[in-house]
């Protein structure tokens, strides 16, 4: 399988990118500003990918507070970039989006599935809130986009 690893040089993206070429996968793991769409659509219009998985994210709960807008920018409009280039090329990749734990709630059987913005105490500022938005993009098909 042809794969784009997005997040490539993190702390998951570097495992999964040794797994996936341990089992013979053709990986592609550019360094991209997912956050400039010409960019990102040039990437995308080069290669034929099987799969995409994106695990390019900002997890830092600090810079949340300290720069909601980083956050909220990089979380949401890059993976925006991403699905779109994607639907521009009419890709047929399947697309697995990584987020965080913090998806699942604050740990008091709160979850995204009543969608409420209460389940992200464990995640103050804008951290969660990027969560909760980019949880609500990706269950969209790309054809949505």
């Amino acid at each position: 399988m042809n794969i784009l690893v997005t997040g490539s040089s993190g702390f998951a993206g570097r495992h999964l990118t040794k797994h996936l070429n341990s089992k013979s996968h053709t990986v592609l793991t550019p360094e991209i500003d997912l956050l400039n769409a010409t960019e990102t659509e040039v990437v995308i219009s080069k290669h034929k990918f099987d799969a995409v998985i994106h695990l390019a994210a900002m997890a830092e709960v600090g810079t949340s507070i300290i720069s909601p807008a980083k956050i909220l920018r990089n979380n949401i409009f890059a993976q925006l970039n991403l699905l779109e280039a994607l639907r521009r090329r009419n890709s047929k990749a399947r697309v697995l989006i990584i987020c965080s734990a913090d998806e699942y709630g604050g740990g008091k059987g709160e979850s995204y599935a009543g969608q409420s913005l209460r389940g992200f105490k464990s995640s103050p500022g804008f951290f969660g809130t990027s969560i909760f938005f980019v949880l609500r993009i990706k269950y969209y098909p790309v054809e949505a986009f």
